[in-house]
């Protein structure tokens, strides 16, 4: 089996070996079998080159030597795809450096939280984002073009919805979303458009894959069980809804206050009940105080 203690390698030599579409066809061949049996994923070299197609061994074999090492291994059963392999694959079915997907824009069942202005969403190119008619940004996400294929916009606001939550959930435990590494959560102030106030927001970014996550203060409280608690007692659902219609995730400045002790207090309000929430500046919550209006 190849040593999976060989010395680290080039990305630019590691993505050069994807540059024949012979290598590409290895990668999706065992792919096929990473899916069909993926406790015995290896294919012998003859079976390999049998399914991508080539009848020159010393030509197929080539091209195989190429992919051993970045993204393919060989193992006392054959060949198989390794853990970069896997990922490369994954991205290749998936459309994400081919695809072109476009849909809309159109209306949705929502409002822009801003302008009460009809909520618009449009797909392209792998992101995902909805606005309204004055362009008040309201939502982005990137979405994999596959995922789009057979979707409306309506199925890709709720997937993106779900991701963005997983994401924000990775970030508050120190992991990054994307590359799974180390990752910091900060709130840091944003200028808005005019240049003139500040509003604080929701912040992570990896060092290492340079991945970044952006969004209102209120991200860190997707997934705190006590404002879950407030909406499902007015009958509504934190993991169902449209995120900028969560009234504590709109970029809406006037609902934090500064602490003395440089902390964050935000606080909204459903119907009778009121719920103001302390966040340090690392994004995690530290205290949590609720009111009942007499």
């Amino acid at each position: 089996m190849d040593s999976p203690d060989d010395d680290a390698i080039d990305p630019a030599t590691a993505f050069g070996a994807l540059s024949d579409p012979i290598r590409v066809e290895i990668i999706e061949a065992l792919a096929d079998t990473h899916r069909e049996r993926p406790g015995n994923p290896a294919l012998p070299f003859s079976e390999l080159r049998k399914r991508v197609g080539i009848r020159d061994s010393g030509r197929f074999l080539y091209h195989l030597k190429k992919l051993r090492g970045h993204f393919v291994e060989k193992t006392d059963e054959g060949y198989r795809l390794n853990y970069a392999g896997v990922e490369m694959a994954s991205a290749i079915l998936a459309g994400t450096y081919t695809g072109r997907e476009t849909l809309g824009p159109v209306e949705l069942d929502s409002a822009c939280s801003e302008c009460g202005e009809t909520a618009i969403g449009a797909y392209e190119d792998g992101v995902l984002s909805v606005s309204c008619d004055n362009d008040h940004p309201l939502f982005q996400w990137g979405v994999p073009p596959n995922a789009a294929a057979d979707a409306t916009v309506e199925e890709l606001v709720e997937l993106a919805t779900v991701l963005v939550r997983r994401a924000v959930e990775l970030s508050l435990l120190g992991t990054c979303p994307k590359c799974y590494d180390s990752i910091s959560t900060a709130v840091r102030p944003v200028e808005t458009e005019a240049g003139v106030d500040v509003v604080p927001r929701f912040h992570a970014v990896c060092e290492t894959c340079g991945g970044q996550l952006l969004g209102p203060i209120g991200f860190c409280l997707l997934s705190h069980p006590e404002v879950n608690a407030l909406y499902n007692r007015h009958g509504r659902s934190v993991r169902t809804a449209n995120l900028w219609e969560l009234e504590f995730a709109q970029n809406d400045g006037s609902l934090v206050d500064e602490r003395d002790d440089d902390s964050l207090r935000l606080t909204f309000r459903l119907e009778d009940e009121e719920l103001s929430v302390t966040i340090d500046d690392t994004a995690h919550v530290t205290e949590t105080t609720r009111r009942t209006a007499e």
